[in-house]
């Protein structure tokens, strides 16, 4: 008999088709925004969600830090559910990152009350965080997966658009309460400024979520993921390096130096990081660097 994993639903692992999907998929740089197969699951997403831009990021903790980044700023405080995601298991980051705390206030199976919300929004002054933004989570994880009625967060963002505050939807589980309720994902996340879904989970992907919403927001979401994790393909160890790549790597120093020789300078600072310092790969047109080593 095969057992059935429930302690999460991340443990699912990638089907054959996707394994295949993922060799053939077309890849680009995604610092540049020129990955097309990113850029299209972005589109696609936010296209569901109806906002204007998405964010691929590689997990739903990180598409929640990088949102509540972006609508906070430090010495704010956020609303939220004492059991949510975002300050129960993400290691603190929300006062770590963004200097944010939370109002945590009880929720039956952690769905939250419009006027329980609206109460305990702060008063303005001087001695006081600022509340800015209303967090639900949808379904709710450590709620048995409860779902929110269309209602209750028709309510939620009336209270935070009278009160000038932001609604933010973690998403994670989105498309369970969008198959449980009938209500579609864009209905769900029309009021929100932010909203982010996972793809682990419910859709089976190895990992990833996407936030969507406004394009400038959009925009700084992508500048907080930096700061929090750095872009996608980071930096390698020269040793982890397999043998093309190392090749690769000494190929170009190469290069550099014969070009540096000719009085030309190529930009290739060192940039250092946890792991060390290592040499970025300098910028140079592909049939120069062709013909130079020909």
């Amino acid at each position: 008999m095969k057992p059935i994993d429930l302690r999460s639903d991340t443990v699912t692992k990638p089907t054959p088709a996707m394994r295949e999907a993922m060799a053939r998929a077309e890849v680009g740089d995604d610092v540049y925004g020129e990955d097309p197969s990113v850029n299209r699951l972005q589109e696609r997403v936010a296209g569901i969600l109806g906002k204007e831009a998405g964010l691929f990021v590689p997990s739903g903790t990180m598409a929640n830090q990088v949102s509540l980044g972006t609508l906070t700023r430090p010495g704010d405080e956020i609303v939220c559910d004492a059991g949510a995601h975002c300050i129960s298991f993400e290691s603190g980051a929300l006062a770590a990152l963004w200097g944010v705390q939370a109002r945590a206030i009880a929720a039956e199976r952690g769905l939250l009350d419009a006027a329980a919300v609206e109460a305990a929004i702060r008063p303005v002054h001087d001695v006081y965080p600022r509340t800015r933004v209303v967090a639900l989570e949808n379904t709710h994880n450590r709620g048995g997966g409860a779902v929110y009625p269309l209602a209750r967060v028709r309510a939620l963002a009336e209270v935070a658009r009278r009160r000038g505050l932001h609604l933010y939807v973690d998403g994670a589980r989105l498309w369970h309460a969008s198959a449980a309720s009938g209500v579609t994902p864009a209905e769900y996340a029309r009021d929100a400024l932010l909203v982010s879904v996972c793809l682990s989970k419910g859709l089976g992907a190895p990992a990833g979520s996407v936030v969507c919403g406004p394009k400038d927001l959009v925009a700084e979401a992508r500048r907080h993921g930096a700061d929090v994790e750095g872009e996608i393909e980071g930096f390698k160890r020269t040793e982890e390096m397999t043998g093309d790549e190392a090749e690769h790597v000494q190929t170009l120093e190469t290069v550099v130096e014969f070009v540096r020789a000719t009085g030309v300078d190529v930009f290739a600072p060192a940039i250092g990081n946890a792991h060390g310092t290592y040499k970025t790969t300098p910028t140079l047109d592909n049939q120069r660097v062709t013909d130079i080593v020909e």
